[in-house]
């Protein structure tokens, strides 16, 4: 929809405050945003546009709200048309709702598998990295149920060597036994961060997926927040900790979330409190030396890999390859 401009007064002001909002996040770092995060970073007053944003309630429905007065569904409509204009660039938009294409993979000839090898050579010791989680006392996993949060979480979780997943399925028998399956051939319990929405119907379905997985490995328990530093010292070897890393009802009162039917977004988190919270909670339960120690041996493993790719070429391309 290339020819699209907004129509309306509220569109104009909305699609004016979408764009100054999402060109703050470009600059700070905090991109990629979905529809219902942008919201919440919209309220109250937008980007001084004229519009007010608000989340409707069993008190405030839509059909009451006022013409220059925006819910979400109102600014996932002018993003979505935003997005199709060209206006709103494509990779500043969290979706995760699209699934992964099974595709078949094709080489277009020895050149390009030889360039792609090469490649690979010379940068080899840039890109070797080791299990960043080797030799900690848990194994940490991430557990998040908004999908548009998915792939910034990942990238803060990353450097920790921190997987995170999407908790679609989680309440599934595939999605409990794969936490289970995963736990058991670790020898350190594996502690789960669950990032979710806040309200009496998502807490019940996850607190009885959690308990479901637990019982599939046999061992493991939910845990408080406030008591991550202890989770070490109550199992030894292969268990399955559930933690409410968000939004817990402590965090929705201390930022004001909670809407008058008692629920609040994971999404509606401020983007540096989440950014936050992850690695606080990572760096609680990971032990500094064993970071270090694993830095030391990934520098000494990164020192040995020339030797070692040259050493495996020979050995593939016959010792007659004296030239290597």
């Amino acid at each position: 929809m290339p020819d699209w401009q907004p129509s309306t007064p509220r569109q104009k002001a909305i699609l004016a405050d979408l764009i100054a909002r999402y060109e703050q996040h470009d600059r700070e770092g905090t991109l990629s945003r979905g529809p219902r995060g942008i919201f919440y970073d919209l309220r109250p007053s937008g980007m001084g546009n004229g519009v007010a944003y608000r989340k409707p309630d069993s008190l405030h429905p839509v059909k009451e709200f006022g013409p220059m007065e925006a819910h979400p569904a109102s600014v996932q409509e002018v993003l979505a048309l935003a997005r199709r204009a060209g206006i709103i660039r494509e990779e500043w938009v969290a979706d995760q709702r699209a699934p992964d294409p099974e595709v078949p993979a094709f080489d277009l000839g020895a050149d390009e598998v030889a360039e792609d090898i090469a490649a690979q050579v010379t940068n080899a010791q840039k890109w070797f990295r080791l299990d960043h989680q080797r030799h900690q006392p848990v194994f940490i996993e991430v557990l998040c149920e908004p999908a548009d949060l998915v792939g910034r979480l990942a990238r803060i979780a990353a450097d920790y060597g921190v997987p995170v997943y999407s908790g679609a399925g989680f309440d599934g028998l595939k999605g409990k036994r794969a936490f289970a399956d995963r736990s058991r051939e670790r020898h350190v319990p594996t502690i789960v961060l669950h990032v979710g929405d806040r309200d009496k119907h998502g807490e019940d379905m996850y607190v009885a997926a959690a308990e479901d997985a637990i019982a599939w490995l046999g061992c493991g328990d939910l845990w408080p927040l406030d008591d991550l530093a202890e989770i070490d010292e109550q199992w030894a070897g292969p268990a399955l900790v559930f933690v409410r890393l968000a939004l817990t009802e402590e965090q929705a009162e201390w930022l004001d979330l909670l809407d008058l039917d008692g629920k609040a977004e994971a999404d509606s988190i401020p983007v540096p409190v989440m950014d936050r919270l992850l690695p606080d909670a990572i760096e609680t339960l990971q032990d500094p030396p064993c970071r270090e120690q694993l830095e030391d041996e990934e520098g000494e493993e990164r020192k040995r890999l020339p030797h070692a790719i040259r050493h495996a070429i020979r050995h593939a391309l016959g010792e007659t390859s004296a030239e290597l």
